[in-house]
């Protein structure tokens, strides 16, 4: 159950966003999120992966460095720094899967 619940927590993360911005009811945002994520699952797993490992592997390596009030303050700022960066690739995601297709610029007469 575990493998699901990843894929379905992928394609249902876009929800909050789109319940937000688009002003759709709750069940319609889920469906709207799991299309917009279709074909990207792998992809947004993988950035969410190396984010939280890059997190992780630096957590460990100041907390084997470091020690008392000052590792606790690095640790802190190393979750403040993961929460933007991890809210900033949400953001792009979004912004990225949702984006609605502009109409092409048709030619006018005076260009002809």
């Amino acid at each position: 159950m575990i493998i699901p619940g990843i894929i379905i927590s992928i394609g249902w993360s876009l929800a909050i966003y789109i319940l937000l911005d688009k002003g759709v009811a709750p069940g319609e945002a889920m469906i709207r999120s799991n299309k917009a994520t279709y074909g990207y699952k792998w992809t947004i797993f993988g950035v969410s992966f190396l984010l939280g490992l890059a997190f992780y592997v630096l957590m460990m390596i100041i907390f084997n460095i470091a020690s008392g009030g000052f590792a606790m303050l690095l640790l802190f700022i190393i979750a403040i720094v993961y929460t933007v960066a991890a809210l900033g690739c949400t953001a792009v995601i979004y912004r990225n899967l949702t984006a609605e297709a502009q109409p092409e610029a048709t030619e006018t007469a005076a260009e002809v």
